[in-house]
């Protein structure tokens, strides 16, 4: 989680900033002229950026726009007092310079401790950068992605959902599968959780849920191995493995677009 440092300077101003966090260690960034220590990520939060910055990076090769990682500071206010690093961010042109003013894509990676000032200081911060085309949340739990795309002077939001599903940011014109965002990963658990929430809502296809973070699995034989008395599985979880099967079978990717 993002916390005020300790025993460091209030600065004036971004380069002030940049100075001081040439000599240190560990990850900060800057808000209002205070230091904000930063938690490192998780293995599985770096997997997806890694995946993330391998699709994105090449829909855009040779072309005028670019990718970068999480090492580069964002300006996100005129006054220069505020400053975030990004999981990954689309930049057109060059800037030269450690401090840049003008992404067209933000890219930011949800884990509990940041998920709040993703969705809200950070959102609000981006979108009010004036290059800013689109800022995208991409979940560690469940495979749905949320877009903020700037449209005629407003703010639409998109969930999409399902592997299968094509993710299209234009500007700078790419697309790619959701399901490269997760090479490599396990994704049971993401499945379980959607299949959950569908359970929950009635698997209507209507809004998707908001659904809790995972818990902690109690130890012992999966929930689809668990055998109730009379020797069978019990109700509840054939019901859950037979909608998990259809919904595996259908892949039939599924979006909600509202303007915000």
């Amino acid at each position: 989680m993002a916390q005020a440092a300790e025993d460091v300077p209030t600065l004036d101003d971004i380069e002030d900033f940049l100075a001081w966090l040439s000599g240190q260690g560990g990850r900060y960034e800057f808000v209002d002229g205070r230091i904000i220590a930063m938690a490192g990520a998780s293995e599985r939060h770096n997997d997806i950026r890694v995946n993330l910055t391998l699709a994105v990076g090449t829909r855009l090769r040779g072309g005028p726009c670019k990718v970068n990682g999480p090492d580069l500071l964002i300006r996100t206010d005129r006054p220069a007092r505020r400053g975030r690093f990004p999981d990954a961010s689309i930049f057109c042109g060059r800037e030269n310079g450690r401090c840049l003013t003008r992404p067209l894509v933000v890219f930011e990676v949800l884990s509990e401790e940041t998920e709040l000032v993703d969705r809200s200081d950070k959102r609000r911060e981006y979108q009010a950068i004036p290059s800013l085309a689109h800022y995208v949340l991409v979940s560690q739990d469940v495979l749905r992605p949320e877009i903020y795309s700037r449209r005629e002077g407003q703010w639409l939001f998109t969930e999409l959902e399902g592997s299968e599903t094509v993710v299209t940011l234009d500007p700078p014109g790419i697309e790619f599968p959701l399901g490269e965002l997760y090479v490599g990963l396990d994704l049971a658990d993401a499945d379980r959780d959607e299949l959950s929430a569908d359970v929950l809502t009635g698997g209507d296809g209507g809004t998707a849920a908001r659904l809790p973070r995972r818990r902690r699995r109690p130890s012992g034989p999966p929930a689809a191995a668990r055998l109730d008395a009379a020797g069978g599985r019990h109700p509840r979880t054939e019901k859950l493995l037979s909608l998990l099967t259809e919904r595996r079978r259908e892949k039939k990717p599924r979006s909600i677009v509202r303007p915000v």
